[in-house]
């Protein structure tokens, strides 16, 4: 029984029994030795795929799809012409290509393997060829899109949000900085202030005259070595992910447009976090520009609401 199996079958009449949690321990011990001993089990193989498998998002998944369908197109290519190839067998040149191919994938799914003396099974046709199969890939320029009318929908509606999320994560920090060196009392303002010397550096780290002004300053220094702390590790993460797409059979254009936007988009997020603080004058703001800053960054995760379509 797994672990979390066992917590969810355990009722409160079981915890007062079990005062010195003997049986817990035991419990934790045994899934624990499970996993790393047998090499088996639910957690044993997520935290392989984890350690092989990169974080998910939209760029990613994108790219995923955009290099399976470009693998299916050459399949149902090379199915066509072994279609045409040996017509006389499938039925003769009258019957239709497309009904000559699918009758190699039922030829296909019928193929018995032998049996498995490990998991005791009999596996019937090919799955690595039948994977790219499913469903018939078409081509126009340099787009590979099901030809299917609700997965092309599907398709087309996963690069707009791709490309929509691509250019929110390049104009919205750009504009943020751009908007703080047009503003005549922001952060930019003050450092050319300091550069031309009517402002010196004691002025930066004075945390104010009043308490109120103090604890505003405390606050948002706090605010900013944690969002900063956040960036730096999602860079760490991201640098892991990029090692483990190497590995991955994926779309270089999507690969370059990933990388792209994560790094400009953490490089002047980094710049924009202390130009925004400077200006503001409350602690609610500074608290609303954090999250602000760090939503656009994280826009492109799978976990966030944007790519929940």
């Amino acid at each position: 029984m797994n672990f979390g199996e066992l917590v969810d079958s355990v009722t409160e009449d079981d915890h007062k029994a079990d005062v010195s949690l003997s049986n817990f321990y035991r419990s934790v011990m045994n899934e624990y030795n499970y996993v790393s001993d047998q090499k088996h089990g639910h957690f044993y193989w997520s935290t392989l795929w984890n350690s092989i498998s990169p974080a998910g998002n939209i760029y990613r998944y994108v790219g995923l799809q955009t290099e399976c369908n470009r693998h299916s197109l050459d399949v149902w290519q090379q199915l066509d012409d072994l279609a045409e190839k040996h017509a006389n067998l499938l039925g003769g040149t009258a019957v239709p290509v497309e009904e000559r191919a699918q009758t190699l994938i039922g030829a296909l799914d019928r193929i018995k393997h032998r049996h498995d003396p490990e998991s005791d099974k009999a596996w019937n046709g090919f799955p690595p060829v039948r994977e790219y199969l499913f469903h018939r890939i078409g081509e126009m320029c340099l787009f590979r899109y099901p030809q299917d009318s609700g997965r092309r929908k599907e398709w087309f509606m996963y690069r707009a949000i791709a490309w929509m999320i691509f250019v929110t994560q390049l104009l919205v920090p750009y504009l943020i900085v751009v908007d703080e060196w047009l503003e005549s009392s922001g952060g930019t303002r003050r450092l050319q202030n300091w550069w031309q010397g009517s402002i010196h550096m004691k002025d930066f780290i004075c945390l104010g005259n009043s308490t109120k002004e103090k604890l505003h300053t405390l606050m948002g220094g706090i605010l900013l070595e944690l969002t900063l702390l956040i960036i730096h590790s999602y860079v760490h993460e991201q640098h892991s992910c990029a090692c483990k797409l190497l590995l991955l059979p994926t779309s270089r254009f999507w690969l370059v447009i990933d990388q792209l936007s994560n790094m400009y988009c953490v490089i002047i997020t980094t710049v924009a976090l202390p130009l925004r603080f400077w200006g503001e004058d409350n602690s609610t703001a500074i608290a609303m520009d954090s999250l602000t800053l760090l939503f656009v960054f994280m826009l492109d995760d799978l976990a966030g609401f944007a790519a929940t379509y």
